[in-house]
């Protein structure tokens, strides 16, 4: 009877101990993606990220898996699938030019592999004109109102201007004040650039800094020197006259 007791404690206390060790070993060993995060792409430019694999028990880093990048737009088309390349235990992503024209909303899958284990990360990250973040609508606000305040002003100079050369008196003042509207629009779609990132308003801006290139700039030269020459030529009139 004692050995039968003593028996049936062993099998008890040897089955508490042995339980513990049931562990999911694919949980333990999973692999970790760890990617620098990123929000922001500049329109139309190649991007490169960098990211590492490691252990999901120890933290090792981990070489010679196989990752994929997935990346999908704002309304979950599949636009993108390219594998990685790895040196010394660095994975590279680098997703050239072109693949990101439209300004939106994307969302990426990181997906790492080998013979036993796997691992991923996921994200997303918007195409922006300039790589920023989107601007608040107080500065879309001020950038709108200068550029109407620009563009109806650099009407009103330009057709003051035209008068001005009909008559052959476009001087200095005049030719000062053409030139300071252009590099003014000059000057907002750089701005544009710098701090909007807004696509559509830059297209706009470059279309109208390409537009008023000549009249604003190369045409008032020839208008002051003209008629620079015409007063001359009425001076001497005059002077012959006496």
């Amino acid at each position: 009877m004692k050995k039968l007791l003593i028996l049936i404690l062993l099998v008890f206390f040897s089955s508490s101990v042995i339980a513990p060790a049931q562990v999911n070993i694919q949980d333990q060993t999973a692999l970790v993606v760890d990617y620098p995060k990123f929000e922001t792409i500049q329109h139309n430019t190649s991007f490169e990220a960098n990211f590492y694999v490691y252990n999901g028990t120890n933290g090792v880093k981990l070489t010679g898996l196989t990752c994929s990048l997935d990346v999908f737009n704002g309304t979950g088309q599949h636009l993108l699938d390219m594998k990685t390349t790895e040196s010394a235990g660095e994975y590279t992503l680098l997703i050239k030019n072109g693949n990101f024209t439209q300004e939106d909303e994307y969302s990426f899958n990181i997906y790492c592999n080998n013979s036993i284990n796997g691992g991923f990360a996921s994200g997303a990250f918007r195409v922006t004109g300039n790589g920023e973040q989107a601007p608040g609508d107080i500065l879309v606000l001020g950038f709108a109102i200068l550029l109407l305040f620009i563009l109806s002003g650099s009407v009103i100079i330009l057709v003051k201007a035209v008068g001005h050369i009909i008559d052959r008196n476009f001087d200095i003042m005049d030719l000062g004040i053409v030139w300071g509207s252009y590099f003014a629009l000059l000057g907002a779609y750089r701005l544009s650039i710098i701090y909007l990132g807004n696509l559509e308003v830059i297209g706009w801006l470059e279309l109208f800094v390409t537009l008023y290139a000549f009249p604003m700039v190369v045409v008032p030269v020839i208008a002051f020197f003209l008629s620079l020459f015409n007063q001359r030529k009425i001076k001497k009139r005059e002077a012959s006259q006496w």
